[in-house]
């Protein structure tokens, strides 16, 4: 089963004043961009304060979603970009017509809903088909999550009991997620093969039921539909040399080798477990063997009881007397070892003197898991052209792989 994971950016929320913004913006019906001869295999991306104002080290884009067949076309911003989840999930509030527009996916005139499951919380919502459109990539006709939609507003006792259900936008700090990991489903033969997956449901007006879904019939990951460069993504963002920024921006390329912009060249590559998309980091000789890679993750997160721990609502980060350095090797699979280093800053000190500041490098908290996980999130992104691979579509090997330079 696919690992899927998502910022932990609400537990720093009670230390920023709240601005809230605006949802999608409805595009109209707009006709698809001719491209001409313009590389357009790229988004822009953004680390700001957010659709909510209090966001931290959340990487944010605008992608638009389109009626199948149709020219009825929605801009969505402010959607969160994660390496660690699969497939496009939306709050409904963002899509003003989705009951007119979109038609929710049925099976024996059932509709299908979904569990999805992240460190945070819970998803929960139903499927429709639509058409993803980031720049000039065009993903059609695929499964994707609408969440927070009146006609799925009964949340199965099973899904909610395994955390806060994220269906608004207060509860979420996004209009919605792009999930760009390194597989094509978000649930894959676990949730094909078996009825009681947690994941997958059938719903009438009254009650939902557990059901096993096709792969093809799952959330999909929308990059693997593109037409060309479909076979991976490439996060590239900027250096910060500051202890923390207001904002950065940078880019979101898709396709791996398939482009001018999307070389690999000598990038450091970490092959990952087939099934996990995991590696291992080794920490003081001790090896962390479910470590991952999450854009979606707002800090670095592992356990280490020597570390002082911040207090009250700041409880599950690291607060340090001073900045501290520290060194790891990350081992892939295929036995690459490369050394790293990274800085672990006061968090509480860092919230309080940089209030107002969305991008903070030195982010660093406790894993909360089972001992064994590493979780490199987006600061490990900082100052680097990030790649992820997709299953089955391998550029030189065929094991998933994630990559930096």
């Amino acid at each position: 089963m696919n690992n899927l994971f998502l910022s932990k950016a609400l537990l720093v929320i009670a230390f920023f004043t709240l601005i809230h913004g605006c949802g999608g913006r409805e595009g109209g019906k707009n006709a698809y961009e001719t491209q001409g001869d313009i590389l357009k295999n790229y988004s822009i991306i953004k680390v700001d304060r957010g659709v909510t104002g209090d966001y931290v080290n959340g990487l944010f884009t605008t992608i638009n979603v389109c009626v199948p067949n149709n020219d009825t076309c929605y801009e969505i911003d402010n959607v969160l970009v994660d390496t660690g989840s699969t497939g496009v999930r939306l709050l409904s509030s963002s899509l003003p017509s989705v009951n007119i527009d979109f038609k929710y996916d049925v099976i024996l005139d059932k509709n299908i809903a979904e569990c999805s499951q992240f460190v945070s919380g819970v998803m929960w919502g139903g499927l429709i088909r639509a058409d993803i459109k980031i720049n000039g990539e065009l993903a059609k006709n695929i499964p994707i999550q609408i969440l927070g939609d009146s006609s799925f507003s009964s949340v199965p006792s099973d899904c909610s009991s395994r955390g806060q259900v994220l269906n608004s936008v207060q509860s979420l700090g996004a209009n919605g997620v792009l999930g760009i990991s390194n597989f094509m489903t978000d649930c894959g033969l676990h949730c094909s093969n078996l009825v009681d997956n947690f994941y997958y449901y059938q719903c009438s007006l009254y009650e939902c039921s557990k059901t096993a879904l096709a792969e093809a019939q799952q959330v999909q990951n929308p990059v693997a539909h593109f037409r060309e460069n479909n076979n991976g993504t490439i996060i590239e963002l900027p250096a910060v040399s500051d202890v923390a920024k207001s904002s950065i921006s940078g880019k979101l390329i898709f396709g791996i080798n398939t482009q001018v912009n999307n070389k690999i060249g000598s990038a450091k590559k970490i092959t990952l477990d087939s099934k996990s998309a995991t590696f291992s980091t080794i920490y003081k000789s001790r090896s962390y063997s479910q470590s991952y890679f999450d854009s979606g993750s707002n800090g670095i997160y592992f356990d280490d009881a020597s570390l002082a721990e911040c207090s009250s609502v700041l409880s599950s980060y690291y607060c340090p007397v001073q900045t501290l350095q520290l060194d790891v090797l990350l081992h892939g699979v295929d036995t690459e070892l490369y050394g790293y280093k990274f800085s672990v800053g006061n968090a509480f000190e860092l919230i309080k003197n940089y209030p107002n500041m969305a991008v903070q490098p030195y982010l660093v908290g406790l894993g909360g898991g089972t001992g064994q996980d590493f979780v490199w999130g987006l600061p490990f992104y900082f100052g680097k052209r990030f790649f992820t691979s997709i299953e089955g579509r391998g550029v030189d090997t065929p094991n998933i792989y994630c990559a930096y330079e």
